[in-house]
């Protein structure tokens, strides 16, 4: 199971990255079913972060999108159970992929047209609109 992928330019930082992780997710694993459960703080990631999988768990709660670290370019929180709304107005600049299919979210989502086809919403009732 891949919980996050976490790339950092230097061996030494990875024992400091698990800490800051423990303290970003609030887990609990849930053996019998293979999955965490918790909810996840993503506006406090390692500012080095490229890539995190949380995919196919039972995280929950919201999902705050405005401070993501500047360096991050996918984001794979599907199959969850992430409920609210999200603003996808201050994703970083080298963006390219974000999944945000099966979970609880809802309502209006406005998106940039060069960002409009790197987001996923599938099986959500998110309801995906051109930024105008």
């Amino acid at each position: 199971m891949r919980l996050a992928h976490m790339i950092n330019a230097k061996s030494r930082e990875h024992a400091h990255t698990c800490r800051k992780a423990r303290a970003i997710f609030k887990l609990r694993y849930k053996e019998e079913e293979d999955q965490f459960s918790g909810s996840v703080v993503l506006t406090q990631l390692p500012c080095n972060i490229k890539y995190l999988h949380l995919s196919f768990n039972q995280f929950s709660g919201s999902l705050d999108l405005t401070r993501l670290p500047p360096n991050i370019l996918q984001l794979h929180p599907y199959n969850n159970s992430f409920s609210g709304t999200v603003n996808l107005s201050q994703l970083p600049q080298e963006f390219y992929n974000l999944d945000l299919s099966d979970n609880e979210l809802s309502g209006e989502v406005f998106i940039s047209e060069d960002l409009f086809d790197i987001v996923q919403a599938e099986h959500t009732k998110l309801i995906k609109r051109h930024l105008g």
